[in-house]
């Protein structure tokens, strides 16, 4: 059953959001040392667990948070830093 969330809410999560995509990016090369090809879950700056596939992070979170399994930001860890190529804005 989805929860509803008030506006506020929504704000507080999409900016933890943000500040955890941001704290993967600026720590894409020690993550790449322990958790190179792997899935990653990501929450509060912290990593919360890692698996070869998503189907088991996804699974191991579920077990371990259950209503707050969704919450982290999964991402998978590229063994090399990944080429982000921006299109240019005409």
């Amino acid at each position: 059953m989805a929860t509803q969330l008030s506006d506020a809410q929504l704000n507080k999560e999409l900016e933890q959001y943000e500040e955890d995509m941001s704290w993967i990016l600026d720590n894409y090369t020690s993550l790449i040392e322990k958790h190179g090809n792997e899935f990653v879950a990501v929450l509060n700056k912290k990593v919360l667990a890692h698996a070869d596939t998503i189907q088991q992070l996804k699974d191991h979170l579920q077990e371990k948070f259950r209503a707050d399994a969704h919450r982290p930001v999964i991402e998978f860890i590229y063994p090399e830093h990944p080429n982000f190529v921006l299109p240019a804005c005409a």
